[in-house]
């Protein structure tokens, strides 16, 4: 790695340093989902999010979904069960196995968070332009992707519905130009409106 690259990648693991403390603090997780009994954590919002996009899921096909260990979706779903946002169900097509699904109350709250997150990304992005923004996310898209192959081993497949305060935000190229990303173009140009974070 030559050291103008170096650089300019340790400013942008900074930025994203400073952003993940922000986006972890207790203010943040407030605005966006919610405080006292009616809050959720965000892993809590990530299963209610993936189970909005169709009618069942095995418990397995969630961690996938997420790249995250089995255990922490497990962990996730007894208290949605309680709170009423979703339900196990038996699969039709194989009396053996359980799907979850996502209840009527489940997809209003996963919908007010998510409502909430965009009124609070729209207030912090007001000095970015909009064709900045434009840049922004679809850089940033193509970051999250190029991270899975050295990850997971493999490209983003899914579609997912995009929006500001998705954790778990479809990385997939939109075009062709950007199935293959030049990684040092997008940290050099990610640098540049990292300064304006």
């Amino acid at each position: 790695m030559d050291p103008s690259t170096r650089r300019r990648i340790q400013r942008l693991t900074t930025a994203v340093r400073d952003f993940r403390r922000i986006s972890s603090s207790t203010a943040f997780a407030s605005r966006w989902l919610g405080a006292g009994a009616d809050a959720l954590e965000g892993g809590q919002y990530d299963v209610l999010d993936r189970l909005s996009e169709r009618e069942g899921w095995r418990m397995g096909e969630i961690a996938a979904a997420l790249r995250v260990d089995p255990s922490a979706t497990t962990r996730a779903v007894p208290p949605l069960e309680q709170m009423g946002f979703m339900e196990r169900t038996r699969d039709p097509n194989d009396g053996r196995a359980v799907l979850v699904r996502i209840t009527d109350e489940g997809r209003e709250r996963q919908e007010r968070a998510r409502s909430q997150g965009l009124q609070l990304w729209d207030e912090a992005l007001q000095e970015f332009t909009d064709d900045e923004l434009e840049e922004f996310a679809v850089l940033m898209r193509r970051l999250a992707g190029s991270f899975e192959r050295p990850l997971f081993g493999s490209t983003p497949t899914e579609e997912h519905p995009e929006g500001p305060a998705d954790a778990t935000a479809d990385t997939r190229s939109t075009s062709a130009e950007e199935a293959e990303p030049d990684l040092k173009e997008v940290v050099r140009r990610l640098a540049v409106l990292e300064s304006r974070i």
